[in-house]
C-alpha cells in the first residue's frame, strides 16, 4: 500500500518537472513490492521519461533492460546504446557492462582494444569487476601487451575489496 502512494507521489511531483521522480516510479515498476507487482513493461516506459532529462542512471537501467529482455526483447545493441550514454556520463557500472559486452561481442564484434578502454574507465572509478577484468586482459595479453606486474596490480585492488575471483587469479600469477 506505501508503494502504490509512493507512486501517486511520484506522479504528482513528476507532472510538476520532477524528472528523478520518474526514475523512482520507474524503479518501482522493475523491483515490485507489497501492492505493486513487478510490471517490466511500465518499468521500461517510465526509464525512458527519466532518460529524456538525460539522468545516467535512467540511462543504465535502460542498458539493463535491453540486455536482459525485460519489459522488451533481448537486444544487446540496444543496450549497448544505453550504456554508452551512461558511461560517457561517468557511470562505472555502464563503463564496465560496456567493457564486458566488448569483451564478449555482444551486440558488437568482438574487440578486447575497446573491452580494455571502457574496462580502465570503470576500474579508475574503483568498479572491482572492471578491475578484475583488466587483470585478466593484462594476464592473458588481450587487447593489452601481456604485462603480469600489471595484471597482479589489478588483480590486488580488486581483491582489497573482496572479489574472491581475484584471490585464486592471484595464487595463479
Amino acid at each position: 500500500m506505501r508503494l502504490l502512494l509512493a507512486i501517486r507521489w511520484y506522479r504528482e511531483a513528476a507532472k510538476q518537472g520532477d524528472y528523478y521522480s520518474k526514475l523512482r516510479i520507474a524503479s518501482i515498476y522493475d523491483r515490485g513490492g507489497p501492492g505493486v507487482p513487478q510490471d517490466s513493461a511500465a518499468a521500461i516506459r517510465w526509464y525512458h521519461k527519466a532518460a529524456e532529462h538525460r539522468l545516467p542512471e535512467a540511462y543504465f537501467f535502460l542498458g539493463e533492460m535491453y540486455y536482459e529482455g525485460r519489459g522488451t526483447p533481448q537486444d544487446y545493441a540496444e543496450a549497448i546504446r544505453w550504456y554508452r550514454e551512461a558511461a560517457q556520463r561517468y557511470d562505472a557500472d555502464a563503463q564496465s557492462r560496456l567493457g564486458a559486452m566488448y569483451y564478449k561481442g555482444q551486440g558488437t564484434p568482438q574487440d578486447y582494444v575497446e573491452a580494455v578502454r571502457w574496462f580502465r574507465k570503470a576500474a579508475e572509478h574503483g568498479d572491482a569487476d572492471a578491475q578484475f577484468w583488466l587483470g585478466r586482459m593484462y594476464s592473458e595479453g588481450q587487447g593489452v601487451p601481456k604485462h603480469c606486474a600489471e595484471a597482479i596490480r589489478w588483480y590486488r585492488k580488486t581483491a582489497q575489496q573482496g572479489h574472491a575471483e581475484s584471490h585464486s587469479s592471484l595464487g595463479l600469477m
